[in-house]
């Protein structure tokens, strides 16, 4: 008889996304994630993986990247491929992707922990071990179908692992970022039966981070301070060599038993062709740290590193080539004239414009090293920025030409706002309000009546506006600015930014997941649950019932009913979004620290879910329903189920319904509905965008069924 499972399922609304949907990198370009790991997979075709899931490849040796989907958000920290068709790929909450189409598919293995995957190698098509959090140690012996924990030994966390055949590995692990008076250790284990049995061969007070051998008795370690030892005996003595670096050393790659390539802190490439009794240190083009480096032969290497950093050398290492592109100035203001021309401000006085709907940004002259935190236009000529020490830039050409304007204020600058070419404000520290009727050729002081710091400003008229900031202070002006009133808002957070639909209907953000809202003017705010915790720094509505909100760690919640409820967007990105720019309905930018340039054409929906059968060559005997991961999940989460052989053979198939109900039983979205064959299958739930029911979905607790 058929068996059925009832599962518990957490929904506090993450999400998943294919390029060109959802949001998608600007700047910089290919992305601004931290990447992580990379793997030539043949000659001149390599893949990197990073930060929130991010896959990319590249055919012609790093000159051009695409994004591959990888059907996760989680952080993915290390790749291995077998040859050019199958790869691995492990990352946070024990996520395993197997590919075996050359990397432009993947498939999600049950890997049986939801501990941090660090580092994955394999030393034939089935067999391979996954290193990770807590001394984590797991190993496969028929291609990822299963995982079995192996004990390592220690507790540490390992960092990276790497096997030369089916019996003889290394994994190298280490304690670090603790508190006083924790110290600092270094780990390194060896296995000569596959990992059967793991033995200690090195603890010392240096942090181990890599790890590569040639074969069972010589290789390197690498680790913090510039580290490298080399043995020759697998690991019985170890001889340190001289990096010539005190920066970190993340990760090392050798082609042959002379000629090694190692990454380090310092954004510079070590490389060595006499095994390492000499190590050259070559600048990357990049000045970021640089995480991750491999080598396809003895000219071709690719080294990948943090905001997305990709550097390439075709001589063997003398030479870097950039090959990621971008500023990485954190941006605090953007504005759009129309639907090809924006400008950006940001730290250093840096300036951006695009002329093809943010496609390509090039800088400006600004004139000032000061951090410029805001940007306004009153037309497709005249913009004003505002920023730290009381600057205050003007342009009369769209952006070509900045001038300096003496203002006479010194004080930081956080917002400014203009209702017509002439009036406009800006707010800042202490207090302080400035108002312009001459097009910002002189500011003059308003009385506020605090000494309180206004983050955000907005204008309904000329007469009706709203200044927002520190203490959860509101301040109305019904005459343009000569009187400002304290309305309460019932809040003491930090208020950031304040946007009106019309001259009852207004929105303002702030610390905390904070979210107001009025429908009466102003005169009171009502609290509403944006399901969130962060500091929301930025509004944006495009009309009086979709409006879009972004924070730190890279938050975005969007609106379709006023502000009433919000629905989580996956941006792709940890950086804190500092402010945000709708061009039409659905066209949005958005910037942050590190560079970070975000756009949707959709209004940052995800619409897509996908059903992946796991494997359809075993023949399982009962029903079985997973527990949904992960859990909680924010909007995504994926569920895995297992059909054994048909009850009736002649249809092809069983008829499988995976339902999603609420908690008073209602049916929210209607999973699987067809007949499926014997086998294991994976089924994304998209919270946020999977069937009508389904959308807009508050946090709390769901339940699925298989029937």
């Amino acid at each position: 008889m058929r068996t059925l499972k009832i599962s518990l399922l957490v929904f506090i609304v993450t999400i998943t996304i294919s390029p060109q949907e959802g949001w998608f990198w600007q700047n910089p370009l290919p992305t601004g994630n931290h990447l992580n790991g990379v793997c030539f997979k043949d000659s001149i075709s390599a893949l990197v993986v990073g930060r929130n899931g991010t896959i990319l490849k590249t055919a012609d040796g790093g000159e051009t990247w695409s994004f591959q989907t990888s059907t996760t958000t989680n952080h993915l920290n290390g790749i291995f491929f077998i040859n050019p068709l199958t790869g691995f790929v492990v990352g946070n909450a024990g996520t395993i992707l197997k590919t075996t189409d050359g990397g432009d598919s993947w498939l999600s293995l049950i890997s049986g922990t939801s501990n941090k995957l660090n580092s994955i190698s394999f030393s034939d098509e089935n067999t391979g071990t996954a290193v990770g959090a807590s001394g984590l140690v797991i190993r496969t012996t028929n291609g990822g179908n299963s995982w079995e924990n192996q004990s390592s030994g220690t507790g540490l966390e390992l960092y990276d692992v790497c096997f030369t055949d089916v019996n003889n590995g290394v994994s190298v692990g280490a304690q670090y970022g603790l508190p006083p008076p924790a110290p600092r250790i270094g780990v390194a284990i060896k296995t000569t039966d596959g990992g059967e049995n793991w033995t200690t061969i090195l603890w010392t007070t240096t942090c181990y981070l890599g790890v590569h051998f040639i074969n069972p008795d010589l290789g390197w370690i690498v680790g913090f301070y510039g580290s490298i030892i080399k043995t020759t005996d697998g690991g019985n003595n170890w001889i340190t060599q001289m990096s010539g670096t005190s920066s970190s050393l993340h990760s090392i790659d050798f082609i042959d038993e002379f000629r090694g390539m190692i990454s380090t802190d310092g954004s510079s490439v070590l490389t060595t062709s006499n095994g390492g009794s000499e190590w050259i240190a070559h600048y990357s083009g990049i000045g970021r740290p640089l995480l991750g480096v491999g080598f396809t032969s003895s000219i071709h290497g690719i080294a990948i590193g943090e905001i997305g950093a990709i550097t390439v050398t075709s001589d063997g290492g003398n030479i870097w080539v950039n090959k990621s592109s971008g500023p990485t100035n954190s941006l605090y203001g953007v504005f759009f004239i129309d639907a090809n021309t924006g400008i950006c401000v940001g730290s250093n006085g840096k300036i951006l414009k695009t002329t093809n709907g943010g496609n390509n940004w090039f800088s400006q002259i600004s004139g000032t090293t000061n951090t410029l935190n805001a940007i306004f236009f009153t037309d497709d000529s005249n913009g004003t920025a505002v920023g730290s020490l009381g600057s205050i830039l003007k342009t009369t050409n769209g952006g070509i030409d900045w001038i300096t304007q003496n203002n006479g204020i010194s004080v930081n600058l956080f917002d400014v706002f203009f209702i017509n070419k002439n009036i406009g404000y800006t707010v800042g520290n202490g207090g302080n309000i400035f108002k312009t009727t001459n097009a910002g050729n002189t500011w003059a002081f308003q009385a506020s009546g605090t000494t309180y710091s206004y983050q955000g400003v907005y204008f309904i008229d000329t007469n009706n506006g709203f200044v927002v900031g520190q203490h959860g202070t509101i301040l109305k002006t019904t005459n343009g600015g000569i009187n400002w009133i304290i309305k309460p808002s019932g809040s003491t957070r930090i208020l950031r930014d304040v946007q009106f639909f019309n001259a009852d209907n207004g929105i303002v953000v702030g610390d905390f997941g904070t979210i107001l809202k009025t429908s009466n003017g102003g005169e009171s705010w009502i609290s509403q649950n944006s399901g969130v915790g962060v500091l929301l720094l930025s509004v944006f509505f495009t009309d009086e019932f979709n409006g879009t909100a972004v924070g730190t760690g890279g938050t975005i919640i969007r609106t379709t009913d006023g502000g009433i409820t919000w629905v989580p967007q996956f941006s792709g990105t940890e950086y804190q979004l500092n402010d945000i720019r709708f061009i039409d309905f659905n066209t949005a930018i958005a910037v942050g620290l590190g560079g970070t340039i975000l756009k949707t054409i959709n209004g940052g929906i995800i619409t897509e879910v996908e059903e992946v059968s796991i494997t359809n060559n075993l023949k399982p005997e009962n029903y079985f329903l997973a527990q949904n991961f992960p859990n909680p999940f924010n909007p995504i989460t994926k569920i895995k189920y297992t059909i054994p052989a048909s009850l009736n053979p002649s249809k092809g198939g069983t008829l499988v319904q995976l339902v999603v109900y609420d908690i008073l039983g209602k049916e929210i979205a209607t999973l699987v509905n067809e007949e499926k064959p014997a086998g294991e299958y994976e089924v994304e739930f998209n919270a946020a965008s999977h069937s009508v029911n389904a959308r807009n979905l508050p946090s709390g607790i769901y339940f699925y069924q298989l029937k």
